[in-house]
């Protein structure tokens, strides 16, 4: 009964925030002035976390809400806030994290540069009960990622057939060791109707613990971690202007973290211009 009581209260809260999910490092943006709205609900599970000599935990069940706001007020420059939730058996039903990111276009591939480049900064608040949960890779009580995003289009008439796009990021709390992360992306478009997306992601903390079998989490800040996943994302863009997205992935390579994680995840996008929310 708590079991069911905590997935109906999960499925309310999806529905009544859908129209506002994990933030963006594509390097294109939206149209000017117009939100993207987008939501995001994710089940991970995985039989154990990879300690030192051994695993912790077993069989276990993550679920996660993400929301997010994003707008391009000027062409060069993205804006996104973003809030997560988060249902582990380390804290059920809270809030994960806040997010804030911050973007600019330095070159675009659409106008004519040879490529697209993007920069930007993600200040990051987790709550205190992610910090020491093997579910959510947070250091310290405030944290910030720098990230780069290159990518480059090919295009057919007036639609974009095929795209491929990285991104390398850096981050650091005010506790603990900075953490590495790298991403490498392939998409393909069929005339703006559907949309294929195939990805590799790759984690490093550079701490210099392990984490040891027995004891309390210690959580991540000074963990030497490494996770390398890899998945599919496919994406149907519906007439009314909302994208609806399914996309799975899975856990490769696994040192003091979650290991052989599998994790679904159902998102939706809605945008709207400026002018619409005003009026």
């Amino acid at each position: 009964m708590r079991a069911l009581t905590r997935a109906i209260i999960f499925t309310l809260v999806l529905v009544t925030l859908a129209p506002l999910a994990a933030t963006e490092f594509q390097p294109w943006f939206g149209p000017d002035k117009e939100f993207e709205f987008r939501s995001a609900l994710s089940i991970h599970t995985y039989p154990g976390v990879d300690a030192q000599g051994g695993s912790l935990q077993h069989s276990l069940e993550d679920r996660f809400l993400d929301f997010s706001m994003a707008i391009s007020p000027y062409s060069e420059w993205s804006v996104e806030a973003e809030l997560g939730l988060m249902d582990t058996r380390q804290a059920a039903f809270n809030i994960n994290t806040g997010k804030f990111t911050a973007r600019y276009l330095w070159l675009n591939d659409v106008i004519g540069d040879f490529v697209s480049l993007t920069t930007g900064a993600t200040l990051i608040v987790p709550t205190g009960t992610s910090q020491n949960d093997f579910a959510t890779f947070y250091d310290g009580n405030v944290g910030g990622e720098f990230h780069v995003s290159v990518g480059k289009e090919h295009t057919h008439g007036k639609y974009w057939r095929y795209r491929y796009w990285t991104t390398a990021a850096t981050g650091v709390a005010n506790e603990g060791s900075p953490w590495l992360r790298g991403m490498l992306v392939w998409e393909r478009n069929h005339y703006d109707r559907h949309f294929l997306k195939i990805f590799a992601e790759v984690r490093y903390g550079t701490g210099s613990q392990n984490l040891m079998p027995t004891g309390p989490f210690p959580g991540y800040a000074s963990l030497n971690y490494a996770t390398v996943d890899t998945g599919a994302r496919y994406s149907y863009h519906f007439n009314f202007g909302g994208t609806l997205s399914v996309e799975y992935y899975r856990r490769l390579y696994a040192r003091y973290a979650p290991e052989y994680l599998n994790a679904l995840t159902i998102a939706f996008l809605y945008p709207l211009g400026l002018f619409e929310v005003i009026r």
